[in-house]
């Protein structure tokens, strides 16, 4: 940018904040207008790459997200934020190693980025590599211990490694920072079935459809275990 015309490079600043506000604003066509714009003008332009591929990654593209942020990197590599959303494209992808190295080259940026842990769990989680997910879920909260996902997170993976009652209680601490968390209640159903606690399994599967009626899942475990204990 520095090598601009300085009239060129005021131009271009000037359509940035104007496609800034736009995308800050959820009128995310109008901002891709302004970014492709800006492009044009300046092939190399870092943030109108970057906010591209935030917005493909926003709308589905995911292959189109990584490519504009890929080029992003290009310029400058140390922007945690783009290795972050490069990472989501790839995990959008299915491409989990990938998004994997994404997210630690964040973290050799920004070492204690909580969301960074958070989304490496959840790609090792995708992957089935539990451990490792436990590992990211820990370290996710023990730089915010209120980072409700991350709660209801390890408590999914100790259910699949078949630790029902820390599981529980990981579900426990996810409700307790929103009691309102309608996942959270029919996970923690799942694992109280689990531990043949059924009635306080049923009471879950309740709260959870009175938070989200629209919650299947839920539905049908509540039917199942409705009719195993003869009530339906």
């Amino acid at each position: 940018m520095n090598s601009l015309d300085p009239s060129l490079k005021k131009t271009i600043d000037d359509i940035f904040q104007v496609g800034f506000k736009h995308h800050q604003e959820g009128r995310l066509a109008d901002a891709v207008a302004k970014y492709e714009q800006i492009l044009s003008l300046n092939p190399h332009h870092f943030d109108a790459l970057h906010l591209s591929g935030l917005i493909a990654a926003q709308t589905g593209q995911a292959n189109m997200a990584v490519d504009y942020i890929k080029k992003a990197l290009e310029i400058n590599a140390a922007d945690p934020s783009a290795h972050k959303n490069l990472g989501i494209a790839l995990h959008n992808l299915e491409r989990y190693e990938e998004a994997i190295d994404s997210y630690g080259k964040a973290l050799t940026i920004v070492p204690n980025d909580p969301e960074a842990y958070y989304n490496i769990g959840n790609a090792y989680l995708a992957r089935s590599i539990f451990d490792e997910a436990v590992a990211s879920f820990e370290n996710t909260i023990r730089i915010n211990p209120s980072h409700k996902n991350a709660h209801l997170n390890l408590g999914i993976v100790l259910y699949e490694l078949g630790h029902r009652e820390l599981a529980v209680a990981s579900f426990d601490l996810a409700i307790g920072l929103d009691p309102s968390f309608s996942q959270a209640f029919f996970s923690r159903g799942l694992a109280l079935e689990a531990l043949n606690q059924l009635e306080a399994a049923l009471v879950d599967y309740d709260r959870a459809l009175i938070f989200n009626p629209e919650h299947h899942e839920a539905r049908m475990h509540q039917d199942s275990l409705l009719l195993t204990l003869g009530r339906i």
